[in-house]
């Protein structure tokens, strides 16, 4: 349930709520797949676990259920959660073979005052890929260029 309060003059003189099923949420993020092999995470203003692919760590506190996740940059995506400000950092989670890319966006729902956060995770190695193809590209051209000049006499 999300609730916005009415105010006069700036007194509150009432409450406009609107409830959501949590599950439709879920639904939505277990349909996301960002670049294919990424996952996300969705957290209320005061830190609970909203969505996330471990069904067991669904409303549960950040704290207790994501230090695994954040490791030494839990107090951070903590901090972007509460205050509803961005955050990004990579990390190697000790459950995962790879360095992960955390990005933490806060997004509003309705006319709440609290905006949620949507945190995306995606490998290191999926976000480069493009990179590492270009730089391969590059050291072939650069080889077969110095192989030209070897064979050029001045």
């Amino acid at each position: 349930m999300f609730g916005v309060p009415i105010k006069d003059k700036g007194r509150t003189v009432g409450l406009v709520g609107s409830s959501m099923v949590l599950s439709a949420i879920q639904v939505i993020a277990d349909e996301l797949k960002p670049f294919g092999d990424g996952f996300d995470m969705v957290f209320s203003a005061g830190g609970l676990v909203v969505a996330h692919r471990d069904q067991s760590r669904r409303g549960k506190d950040i704290r207790e259920s994501e230090s695994d996740t954040f490791g030494p940059f839990l107090d951070t995506m903590v901090d972007a959660v509460t205050k509803g400000t961005g955050a990004s950092f990579f990390y190697q989670p000790q459950q995962s073979d790879t360095v992960i890319q955390y990005y933490a966006v806060p997004f509003s729902i309705g006319h709440s005052p609290a905006p949620w956060t949507l945190v995306v995770g995606v490998s290191r190695n999926t976000i480069m890929a493009p990179l590492y193809r270009m730089l391969g590209n590059a050291r072939s051209s650069v080889s077969s260029v110095i192989e030209l000049f070897k064979n050029f006499s001045f």
